[in-house]
């Protein structure tokens, strides 16, 4: 895992963790499936991710006049992914559905007589395709994962008036819904069913205890600052050197300014969240199965869910009906 220009590269595993670090404050409810078209795999040199990158963003703000690069990620023909616009931000990808979605942009021309997609970059799409959907508990249908040739140019479902042939019409076999329900939901099913949770180590993740905390270039207080992290961030620390905090993929934050938690999965069918670590505790609201919370805090077999910056009621869940991730 690298990054440059403000743009993270992951692998498929990079990114299997990395997407569990990630705090979404509004609502996913698709993930949309592109084609780059333009640039396609002639202009992919096998290392220049970052340019390519960059110069897709350069057009969507100086070309279209958009805010920032209209994806959320790109998924190249060597099988890495490039982060794009802030997951917290909705695409500019296809006008009239945005909202609630997030954009891959995968990276090549995939209709048919054109690039012929590498086995690396396919597996890439269809797991990254699958780990979102994971991420943000959507099932796999033709709501929650769509291609962009089954809109038209105001955002309805159409099979008459479609904007583009996006993500190609050799996209997985083609871009008609037959073919994505034959072709690619299929293999994003199996995906999930086959894969492991990522088991990240004791207190390699944090968040910040304050609001546009920098992150220098550094471990000095004078250094470059490379990125503001919001309380709604989440970190992972490489390690800790005095009294700062090496974080992945890069940067450097005072320790004292970061709260370590740990991932747990509730495993009862619900489970009260109550106001102190003991079953006396008021209930103060329920949480079902499978939701994974952060716990910042243990104590007598019991788990400290929130919060974590003030002083206000704390919220405690007993730990004997979870699962530690």
């Amino acid at each position: 895992m690298d990054s440059k220009n403000g743009f993270v590269r992951m692998s498929v595993s990079e990114f299997k963790t990395w997407i569990r670090q990630q705090s979404t404050s509004r609502t996913i409810t698709h993930i949309q499936e592109h084609h780059t078209w333009l640039p396609s795999y002639a202009q992919f040199k096998g290392n220049n991710h970052f340019e390519m990158q960059l110069g897709m963003k350069n057009s969507h703000v100086q070309g279209n006049g958009w805010s920032d690069i209209g994806q959320h990620f790109s998924i190249f023909p060597d099988g890495m992914v490039v982060t794009g616009r802030p997951l917290n931000s909705s695409p500019a990808c296809i006008a009239g559905h945005n909202s609630g979605g997030i954009c891959i942009e995968n990276v090549g021309n995939f209709d048919s007589g054109k690039d012929i997609m590498t086995a690396a970059q396919s597996d890439a799409i269809v797991a990254i395709t699958a780990l979102l959907c994971d991420r943000y508990k959507l099932d796999i249908n033709d709501i929650t994962i769509v291609y962009h040739h089954w809109f038209d140019s105001s955002g309805n479902r159409t099979t008459t008036h479609p904007v583009k042939s996006c993500p190609g019409t050799a996209f997985f076999g083609g871009n008609d819904l037959s073919n994505a329900e034959t072709n690619f939901f299929p293999l994003v099913a199996n995906y999930l069913s086959n894969s492991q949770p990522e088991v990240l180590n004791d207190h390699q993740l944090a968040m910040p205890t304050q609001d546009q905390l920098p992150v220098r270039e550094n471990p000095d207080p004078y250094a470059k600052i490379l990125k503001r992290l919001t309380l709604a961030d989440e970190v992972r620390v490489e390690r800790i050197a005095g009294n700062w905090a090496k974080l992945l993929p890069d940067g450097w934050v005072f320790a004292t300014k970061l709260q370590t938690f740990k991932r747990a999965q509730v495993t009862a069918s619900t489970l009260n969240v109550r106001t102190i670590a003991s079953t006396s505790g008021e209930i103060v609201k329920k949480i079902s199965q499978n939701e994974i919370v952060r716990v910042f805090e243990e104590k007598n077999g019991w788990g400290r869910i929130g919060p974590f910056t003030t002083t206000t009621t704390s919220m405690w869940i007993n730990l004997g009906y979870t699962k530690w991730l």
